[in-house]
């Protein structure tokens, strides 16, 4: 794994931004009729749950894979891991008013943690 340079960090922020003015486009053509502001509620809720703590769960697989399958993995990823946490946690009788701050959190600390532990990890060149 290669270390993370600024450059890399503010390319992929921008891919990022320009993904979520793509899904705001996209959904606004879809749903012409609602106003912008729900739309943008819609799709901010679609990257705080999914999105943004899949990516996060991928970064460990930067070298790997590129920014556009981190992503559709990671979603995927993320919403499983939402959805079954979220059952197990309901059946242990815990209140599910909370699940939509709390475990996108969970997945984003972990993803961070997968993240740092992989740069820790990494062997640094020696210059010569």
């Amino acid at each position: 794994m290669s270390l993370v340079s600024k450059e890399q960090l503010k390319n992929e922020a921008t891919y990022g931004l320009i993904l979520l003015v793509i899904f705001i486009v996209l959904f606004k053509m879809l749903f012409y009729s609602e106003s912008l502001l729900s739309i943008v509620r819609v799709i901010a809720s679609l990257f705080w749950m999914s999105i943004i703590p899949g990516y996060l769960l991928m970064f460990y697989w930067r070298s790997k894979l590129n920014f556009l399958e981190r992503i559709i993995i990671g979603s995927v990823l993320s919403m499983g891991i939402l959805g079954t946490v979220s059952y197990y946690i309901g059946l242990l009788g815990l209140n599910v008013n909370l699940h939509y701050l709390i475990l996108p959190l969970l997945i984003i600390a972990c993803g961070i943690y997968l993240s740092y532990i992989s740069l820790k990890h990494t062997p640094h060149k020696q210059e010569e």
